[in-house]
């Protein structure tokens, strides 16, 4: 499941890649993406703990999207539910986008 910000972002960033690289780009980021979730779902330990001090998101794991390894998904599993929290670029201060008193994401 991804949350309402995931899924703002994860269409802005297929949108802004469309326009700078070709749909074709943006079909493949989105079709790795969700090939990412897949696997995620799968496999939810898989991704790095995160220490975001915001309490949201103490619980947090990130894992780079394949063949976009710049991209970031952010997510939380419990249970048989993984909830993707964000996509976004790993050149972005995730600090400062994660850490502040009301997530940017």
């Amino acid at each position: 499941m991804l949350t309402p910000a995931a899924e703002r972002e994860l269409d802005s960033a297929a949108d802004r890649l469309a326009l700078a690289e070709g749909v074709g780009l943006a079909l493949r980021f989105l079709a790795s993406a969700e090939a990412t979730f897949r696997r995620l779902s799968e496999r939810p330990w898989l991704g790095r703990r995160r220490s975001f001090e915001h309490p949201e998101l103490r619980d947090v794991r990130s894992w780079r999207l394949k063949g976009f390894d710049n991209w970031l998904v952010f997510y939380r599993a419990s249970g048989d539910e993984l909830t993707i929290v964000s996509v976004v670029h790993g050149a972005r201060d995730l600090d400062a986008l994660f850490d502040g008193p009301e997530p940017q994401s």
